[in-house]
Order: structure tokens, then C-alpha cells, then sequence
């Protein structure tokens, strides 16, 4: 009676510790996979036409554009200007940024999943001087 007692305690204990062993087996193969495929995004920068309109309706796409510069007395720049829009930075999922030409800000949201980068100096926009 005493024996088997003492062998059904060694099996449950054998099955716990099994269970815990497979649990944290299978948990750390999932986090492995999230590790290995990081989500994808590719921001651009996008002149727009000039606009005092903070509506994205309103903010019609012209062209891609390398960033501008940061500060500007004469054009559009990323801060210290206090003007129209003239240049917004959007992110995208995916690895290629699409071309927006014909669109508006708001458009290319809706269309093509992209966000308005923001957390920067320029809060996503260029502006030109006053």
C-alpha cells in the first residue's frame, strides 16, 4: 500500500514537471517566430501643395521628395516655420513606399494603410516661412 502511494506521487510529480516543460517548450518557440518576423515599415517624405488647411482632405499629394531640410529661412522646412504646409512624412507597412501623385493625405490613409509620422521635430509636416 505504502509502495504504491509513493508510486503515484512519483507519476503525478513526472507529469507536472513534463507539463511545465512542454508548456515553456511550445511558449518560447511562439516568441522565437514573433522575434524572427518583425513587422515591415517604410516611411517617405511627400511634397504637398501649399496649404494653411490642417484637413487632409485638403492636403493634395504632388509629389515624393528626399526630406527637407531641417531649418529653413527661404523654402520649406521641417521647423521654425510658421507658413503653409508644404511637405508631410507618411509611414507605410510594407518595404517600398507607393507613389501618391493625384492623391490627397487623407486618400493615401484610407488607400494605402499609411499614418502621418509623428513623434518628431516636425510633427510629420514641413512648413514654409511666413
Amino acid at each position: 500500500m505504502a509502495l504504491t502511494k509513493k508510486v503515484m506521487g512519483a507519476v503525478v510529480a513526472i507529469a507536472l514537471i513534463l507539463t511545465t516543460v512542454l508548456t515553456f517548450a511550445f511558449k518560447a518557440k511562439e516568441d522565437t517566430k514573433t522575434k524572427s518576423n518583425p513587422k515591415l515599415v517604410v516611411q517617405q517624405w511627400y511634397s504637398i501643395t501649399p496649404t494653411s488647411s490642417t484637413d487632409k482632405n485638403d492636403q493634395d499629394i504632388t509629389g515624393s521628395i528626399t526630406a527637407p531640410p531641417s531649418t529653413s529661412g527661404s523654402g520649406c522646412a521641417q521647423i521654425n516655420n510658421l507658413g503653409n504646409y508644404c511637405a508631410v512624412l507618411l509611414q507605410f507597412p510594407g518595404s517600398s513606399a507607393p507613389s501618391l501623385t493625384g492623391q490627397n493625405v487623407q486618400e493615401a490613409i484610407d488607400d494605402n494603410g499609411a499614418t502621418v509620422v509623428t513623434g518628431t521635430a516636425s510633427a510629420g509636416y514641413s512648413r514654409s516661412p511666413l
